[in-house]
Parts: structure tokens; sequence; C-alpha cells
């Protein structure tokens, strides 16, 4: 993930999370075995997603219409 992230504008910035230049966050909880990812600024939030999708989470973050990596 974080050879991944570093291409695109995710900073991994510890085991369990990601940092967006926009100040939107990823973190990544494990309940029961099992990860989830949640997707978060202050107090708008998205999720519980079962997979680390970075498109689907740029749609957010850059709010351009295009992906990071675009």
């Amino acid at each position: 993930m974080s050879d991944v992230t570093a291409e695109l504008d995710w900073k991994q910035d510890s085991p369990y999370g990601w940092m967006h230049p926009t100040g939107w966050t990823i973190t990544r909880y494990v309940v029961s075995g099992a990860s989830h990812f949640m997707l978060w600024q202050g107090r708008d939030h998205r999720g519980k997603f079962d997979s680390l999708d970075i498109d689907r989470f740029c749609q957010f973050a850059c709010r351009c219409g295009r992906t990071c990596a675009s």
C-alpha cells in the first residue's frame, strides 16, 4: 500500500492511517480479524469500506471529479 500511496497524494502516517493534503484521512480498523476502512475529515465521514479503494477515496478528498493519479 505505501508504494501505491506514494505515487498518489496519500501519505501513510501510521500502520493504520493515510493522510491526503486536503485534510482527509483514511483509517483502517480491524474488527474480528477483518480489515475495514473509513474516510473522514472533521465531522464528515464515509465508510465502512471493505477494501482500500484509492480511486473511490480520491473522489471525496480531491473534489475535482478525477482520481489523484490523473
